[in-house]
């Protein structure tokens, strides 16, 4: 009723990027370290231009969604959902986001 798992957020990516339409889908996603709600994380990082991201936030869960390409070259989509975290965990919050975002970016294609 409502709820959207991490597995149903990176199928429904998985599958735009096999749309026609999905080269100007991507140029709307903000890209992370640059643009948008995403432009302050991971500045400095393997992550900030490489990562394009959708952030979602309602009190006490984040979320970031969005496509970046694996060392091998491959486009991946992915999904990460932080949840149940108080006000005072936010930066501790953010510091881990950027710590997995950098590795994202060392990662290799599944296929």
């Amino acid at each position: 009723m409502g709820a959207l798992t991490a597995d149903n957020m990176t199928g429904i990516l998985s599958a735009m990027g096999r749309e026609k339409a999905f080269p100007q889908f991507y140029e709307t996603i903000p890209v992370v370290g640059q643009t948008g709600t995403v432009r302050t994380l991971a500045r400095g990082t393997a992550a900030a231009g490489n990562i394009r991201a959708k952030s979602g936030s309602i009190e006490g869960v984040r979320a970031y969604a969005g496509y970046f390409t694996a060392s091998d070259g491959e486009q991946m989509s992915f999904c990460i959902l932080v949840n149940k975290f108080t006000p005072g965990q936010s930066r501790t919050v953010t510091n881990e986001l950027e710590k997995i975002f950098v590795g994202l970016i060392g990662l290799k294609g599944g296929n």
